[in-house]
């Protein structure tokens, strides 16, 4: 999973995952050796799934029994490409449909407009803060994407930005549009340059020490602003990625 370049979030989940399906086939099944492990025990796995409860006498939710299988999945297709095992899991395990959710908190367009008029852009943290906001905006990028973004990443002519190793390691070009470059600009002639210390590297965005803007910066950003814009429900940059 490592070397595929999953996070180390996913390698945990699916470990875990793992061990529960393990952990079933000692307890419930008695299973003392993968080797005898076969499609009717699988089946009887995913039958368990189905009609497992939760602490509060719920079933398992569609999303949960989902990642479950798919997690066992990768783990029989790795025992069957080191020969330890010979079960198609694919053909063997049905995954089951995963809802798709309605996005959450999306603004309207009077809701951006009056978000994205509250930086008074007079020093160089609020200049810095108006071009993540409007880029949040234009681009959709996500937290992680925008924090890691350099100067190099920046291309104002073509008025496009270069997202490098995103989601799934893969890099990807983004048009960001008039307006959101325009920002960015002043930022970088007229809030960057303060902002810079010997820590800053070539990284976009800079905290007030000069460092790169942590997580939690980021979203604190947004959500004061938010608050500033009177708006009620609660602003995320995954919110703006909706948005946009």
């Amino acid at each position: 999973m490592e070397m595929q370049g999953w996070s180390k979030r996913t390698i945990g989940t699916y470990r875990h995952k793992i061990g529960c399906f393990i952990k079933y086939l000692s307890e419930n099944i008695g299973l003392e050796s993968i080797y005898d492990l076969t499609t009717k025990i699988i089946y009887q796995y995913q039958n368990h799934l189905h009609h497992r409860k939760t602490k509060s006498n719920t079933s398992l939710a569609i999303t949960t029994i989902h990642t479950n299988l798919v997690a066992v999945r990768s783990f029989l297709n790795f025992l069957c490409e080191h020969l330890l095992l010979d079960i198609k899991s694919d053909l063997v395990i049905k995954l089951p449909v995963k809802p798709k959710p309605i996005p959450k908190n999306i603004l309207s367009e009077n809701q951006v407009l009056k978000f994205l008029s509250q930086t008074k852009r007079i020093n160089p943290l609020d200049l810095r803060n108006k071009a993540i906001l409007e880029l949040l905006y234009a681009s959709g990028i996500r937290n992680t994407e925008l924090r890691n973004l350099t100067v190099q990443d920046i291309d104002l002519e073509q008025l496009q930005i270069t997202i490098r190793k995103g989601k799934y390691h893969k890099d990807r070009v983004i048009p960001i549009g008039e307006v959101a470059a325009y920002w960015i600009e002043r930022y970088l002639k007229k809030g960057r340059l303060k902002l810079f210390s010997l820590l800053s590297g070539n990284i976009l965005f800079l905290s007030k020490s000069g460092k790169r803007i942590t997580r939690g910066n980021l979203i604190w950003i947004v959500a004061k602003t938010a608050r500033k814009a009177g708006l009620s429900d609660p602003v995320t940059p995954h919110s703006l990625r909706h948005t946009c």
